[in-house]
């Protein structure tokens, strides 16, 4: 049995070929529903550079809008990324996703700007420290998005519960990346349009390493709920009534719709009793003294 400090081998825990043939299976049975919402999430991150580019001359005389377009641009980017996060966990797990869905993380924008602001202070304090810190923290840091759309963690839980997620993991989870880098560079060489669909079947293979991850980590199990037994109803067994003689007047009563035993109930006491029989007295006879 696994205790709380004890965890799976890494290789168990971030399997690289497992997650690639989820991604793949996961992308081709909602490869539809996946490309729309990956084509709406570029669509949304684009979007405010594209605007930017067209009014280039009248962004460059008024700051306001160069200040408002740059706080949408990170607005869209935002949500296009949680977005992408929460689909793809939900289409992994079998779960069906809506646009209601999609724009259902805006309630995570805050906790997630919190989010980035201090992981990157925490990524940058270790690149400080001769690179290879920062790296480490980079990667025990790199689930904690995935906490903040799945479970609703604010930043400091999420940014927790990723460091407890991926102990032991680092070295399987940089592979991990670099075999994502290499299918994105395969994607781009096939004239571009393989693109879209490795950039699907990664996003997928991300979320199968975070659920093997949580699953394998027994600290971050979730509570079970105790459901209590409700007792079968068992109704009263209403023991067989005595045979009643049929007469006609039980037979119309019956048949008018009374329930028998009433019917036998009112007999009883429409019935006038009879009266009781008394002995016969026998006549006197007159003594001879009488006489």
């Amino acid at each position: 049995m696994t205790t709380p400090t004890e965890l799976p081998k890494y290789r168990e825990r971030v399997a690289i070929e497992e997650s690639i043939a989820v991604g793949w299976a996961v992308t081709k049975k909602r490869f539809l529903p996946i490309l729309l919402y990956t084509g709406l999430a570029l669509f949304l991150t684009f979007l405010p550079s594209a605007l930017a580019a067209l009014a280039h001359d009248f962004l460059e005389r008024n700051i306001l809008f160069v200040l408002l377009l740059s706080l949408v641009t990170v607005v869209f980017v935002s949500v296009s990324t949680l977005g992408i996060i929460k689909m793809n966990i939900m289409f992994k797990r079998g779960q069906e996703f809506t646009f209601d869905d999609f724009l259902s993380v805006g309630n995570c924008l805050l906790n997630y700007a919190g989010a980035v602001i201090l992981s990157a202070i925490v990524v940058m304090t270790g690149f400080c420290f001769f690179i290879i810190p920062g790296i480490i923290f980079l990667v025990r840091l790199s689930v904690t998005d995935y906490f903040l759309v799945d479970r609703k963690m604010g930043p400091l839980q999420a940014m927790s519960a990723s460091w407890t997620a991926t102990r032991g993991c680092v070295g399987m989870l940089i592979l991990f990346a670099a075999t994502m880098h290499l299918l994105m560079t395969l994607g781009t060489l096939a004239f571009l349009i393989g693109v879209i669909p490795a950039y699907m079947v990664m996003m997928v293979a991300r979320a199968q390493v975070y659920d093997r991850l949580v699953d394998t980590c027994p600290e971050l199990a979730l509570p079970e709920v105790a459901i209590e037994a409700v007792p079968d109803v068992v109704p009263d067994v209403v023991p067989d009534s005595e045979p009643l003689e049929v007469t006609p007047a039980t037979t119309a009563t019956v048949e008018s719709g009374i329930p028998t035993e009433v019917a036998a109930t009112s007999l009883e006491a429409t019935t006038p009793a009879k009266p009781a029989t008394e002995p016969p007295t026998e006549p006197t006879v007159p003594s001879e003294s009488t006489i």
